[in-house]
């Protein structure tokens, strides 16, 4: 019941009720028509089941990008998360070569009052689904997919998985429900938090050996950088891919502020660079 104190009674506080069906109207409404299923072209061959073997690979975007986009995130009154999101589809899109692109995002989940004196962790995860017209400039679909994103946050309390058994989307073996690439951004940096003798900080995961889903970035922004942390599934990439497609993130991050009114469909995939070449400066690997 609400307030006890339990898990429990959190969730029936988030499945029951008018704002519950709300919500789920919502989502229905949202995701009505959707495959939920990038088909990227992987490296490997694609296991007949979904498989979670996995590495992470790590890069640092330059200070003086980082600066550009926060200028540019303030100046058109949108978060630098929706900025950086908006790329991440702008990518697969790109390497997909389709324009209707779903990525999963976590979210903490204690938005009810009823919530806030719980115990435990709470989070949940949506669905952003960003529909890509190739006409549109690049400003003007960041403005668009803003809106977006706003929306998917106002109904975040519907679990995951309700979601998933109460709407219609392709279903195929050897693909996760909904989506298959997932962002994350944290923006609490490495800065530690001290309570009386008891030290707080940022713990990384360096290792990994395995992937939740086909691929997730994690951003996670610093004083004056940004850390690109994007793990994988090594049953269908290499880790050229991972490079490949994290400069090409780069530079469409950096075409988003000094040409934004070029179009979606302007976008092009840059040949892999070699170490002399000059875009390997655009970012850092390691």
């Amino acid at each position: 019941e609400a307030g006890s104190g339990t898990r429990d009674g959190f969730e029936s506080i988030v499945v029951e009720g008018e704002e519950a069906a709300k919500q789920m109207r919502f989502w229905n409404d949202e995701l009505d028509g959707f495959s939920g299923i990038l088909k990227f072209p992987t490296d490997k061959k694609r296991p007949s089941a979904q498989t979670f073997s996995g590495s992470v690979k790590h890069y640092s975007v330059p200070e003086n990008l980082v600066e550009e986009l926060r200028r540019w995130s303030r100046k058109h009154a949108v978060s630098l998360f929706m900025v950086l999101e908006s790329a991440y589809a702008l990518n697969l899109c790109l390497y997909t070569g389709q324009t209707d692109i779903g990525v999963g995002v976590p979210v903490a989940n204690r938005t009810q009052a009823e919530a806030q004196g719980l115990i435990g962790f709470f989070s949940n995860t949506v669905v952003i689904r960003s529909r890509i017209d190739r006409q549109q400039t690049l400003e003007a679909f960041i403005e668009a997919n803003a809106e977006r994103i706003a929306d998917v946050y106002q109904n975040t309390q519907l679990p995951f998985e309700e979601v998933v058994s109460r709407t219609q989307f392709e279903r195929l073996p050897g693909f996760s429900p909904l989506f298959q690439y997932s962002f994350v951004m944290q923006n609490y940096g490495r800065q530690g938090k001290t309570l009386e003798d008891i030290g707080f900080a940022q713990v990384e995961s360096l290792l990994s050996s395995t992937s939740h889903f086909e691929m997730t970035y994690n951003l996670v922004e610093k004083e004056n950088e940004l850390e690109i942390m994007a793990e994988y599934n090594t049953d269908l990439f290499f880790e050229s891919t991972i490079d490949d497609f994290t400069e090409q993130y780069v530079n469409i991050l950096s075409q988003i502020v000094h040409s934004p009114e070029e179009t979606a469909g302007s976008l092009q995939r840059t040949e892999p660079a070699d170490d002399s070449a000059d875009s390997a400066d655009s970012f850092r690997f390691y």
